[in-house]
């Protein structure tokens, strides 16, 4: 019954919103990746743009690898071609996960309450929620109080003999970063809108539908350790919550979660390309 449901569906195709909902990926990639230039001038490191979105981007395609080991010694190797020390580069790469995560957490508590739905329906997740709301409280005292994350940092690399890294997170720059990763997680939402439309036929509004579902599901891709890049995870929560959501049946909405992973490669290897066209220092001479 279920492949008669895929099967009888009315499947098609609208370029324009397909090609749209690719650029607008980019756009999200790119700026997402790009941060990483505000975040090392709180270490006083100077990066254009360009070999900053190359660092951060490169080095994420590590997350293809179960675990986190791989995108450590990526950013570690890439910022060591532009002369930056390694204990910068990780702690970054830190303050890259605590901004990013904490900014989607938002996206999918604020979309939540604008979609109206009930307790009844999240009741189960609520110790999960509250979690969720102390790590949005934890990167408001960062931004506030910076000094006690370099502390608390410091005392950690103490305790494995690694040098202090001095570092001043002014609070411009925090709510700064916080901001713009919240932008970016609306422009993935938008991406995938347009992917929708361009797949489906989900109604016009559906558009925080389609954040709150983009959000949810590739965090909890990203964060499930053991999925390299989510592959699987990504899909499986995305389809459960178009369908739980509604308009789609049981069967469609995983084809269109499946679908997603396919949309989101086209984007993803095209900027890989103009990734790994960008000359590091060392290649510049």
């Amino acid at each position: 019954a279920q492949w008669e449901q895929v099967r009888d569906y009315n499947w098609s195709i609208n370029w324009i919103y397909f090609a749209a909902s690719i650029i607008v990926l980019w756009i999200g990639l790119f700026t997402k990746s790009a941060s990483l230039k505000l975040i090392l001038s709180s270490f006083n490191v100077e990066l254009p743009i360009l070999r900053a979105f190359r660092i951060m981007y490169l080095s994420n395609l590590g997350r293809y690898v179960p675990g986190k080991v791989v995108q450590f010694v990526g950013i570690m190797y890439l910022a060591k071609q532009e002369g930056i020390k390694e204990d910068v580069a990780l702690t970054s790469f830190f303050l890259y996960q605590i901004f990013d995560t904490c900014s989607g957490i938002f996206v999918v508590l604020l979309s939540f309450f604008l979609l109206g739905l009930s307790y009844d329906s999240i009741s189960q997740y609520l110790p999960v929620i509250i979690i969720l709301i102390a790590l949005i409280v934890f990167t408001l005292v960062i931004i506030m109080r910076p000094q006690y994350l370099s502390r608390v940092m410091n005392f950690i690399r103490l305790r494995f003999r690694r040098p202090l890294v001095e570092f001043k997170l002014q609070k411009s720059i925090g709510l700064k970063l916080l901001f713009i990763y919240f932008g970016v997680w609306i422009i993935f939402g938008a991406s995938f809108y347009l992917f929708i439309q361009a797949v489906t036929e989900a109604p016009p509004d559906y558009f925080i539908e389609s954040c709150f579902i983009y959000t949810a599901s590739y965090l909890i891709g990203y964060w499930a350790l053991f999925a390299p890049g989510g592959i699987g995870v990504r899909e499986g929560v995305m389809g459960a919550l178009l369908y739980e959501l509604g308009g789609f049946v049981e069967s469609v909405a995983y084809v269109v979660g499946l679908a997603s992973r396919l949309w989101f490669m086209i984007g993803e290897v095209t900027i890989t390309i103009w990734a790994l066209l960008v000359r590091s220092k060392r290649e510049n001479g």
